[in-house]
């Protein structure tokens, strides 16, 4: 083999070399992109998740009040009618 040959070959490696490594390069790059959209969209996802759950906690919280406020009524009522034949037990007894 003479030294052209020898060098014409090392160029010739060198050059595929040089064409994978840009292919694997572009690829690697194409990946990174892929990855930063993605972490973006799981970012407005989250973003979407926590919204609800404050969304959602709020709404708890409106009906568990007024829950509380009609059995705050219901009670107030029974203590209306509690005290009202306390008060007519009371007479009876008088009368007695």
């Amino acid at each position: 083999m003479s030294a052209d040959t020898v060098i014409y070959l090392l160029a010739l490696a060198s050059g595929v070399f040089l064409t994978l490594s840009f292919q694997a390069h572009r690829k690697a790059q194409k990946a990174v992109k892929e990855a930063h959209e993605a972490v973006a969209s799981v970012d407005r996802l989250s973003e979407q998740v926590k919204a609800q759950e404050v969304a959602f906690a709020r709404q708890i919280e409106t009906n568990i009040e007024s829950q509380r406020s009609e059995a705050d009524k219901r009670i107030q009522k029974l203590e209306i009618r509690l005290e009202d034949l306390t008060n007519r037990v009371a007479s009876l007894q008088i009368r007695k």
